[in-house]
């Protein structure tokens, strides 16, 4: 699958990096946060899009000491990587993931 980047219009593949040191200004992590919605919304790699949620949150934790405005962005995108990975597993079973006979045999035995 190929992604495109939202600023160049590059065709990419890949994890957009995120910057972890150093510090940032709101813009830079604005961009950072639509970089990666963008790359999310094209990924299909569950993991993938854990560890950039992971990313994030390491930026959130430099953030809340720094801005509380840049805080917020990040808190947003982390957010809308989770609807993502929402839709990448598709709804719930309504047992909880448990298998019907277990269900059963749990039933029989009250």
């Amino acid at each position: 699958m190929s992604l495109i980047d939202a600023d160049t219009g590059e065709v990419v593949d890949r994890t957009p990096a995120l910057r972890t040191s150093g510090p940032m200004t709101t813009i830079e992590v604005a961009h950072q946060c639509r970089q990666t919605e963008v790359w999310a919304g094209h990924c299909d790699d569950i993991p993938a899009i854990r560890d950039a949620n992971a990313k994030l949150g390491a930026i959130g934790e430099y953030l809340t000491r720094t801005s509380n405005d840049g805080r917020a962005l990040i808190a947003a995108t982390q957010w809308r990587l989770e609807v993502r990975i929402g839709q990448l597993l598709g709804p719930a079973s309504r047992n909880g993931g448990r298998r019907k006979d277990a269900a059963r045999r749990i039933a029989g035995r009250l």
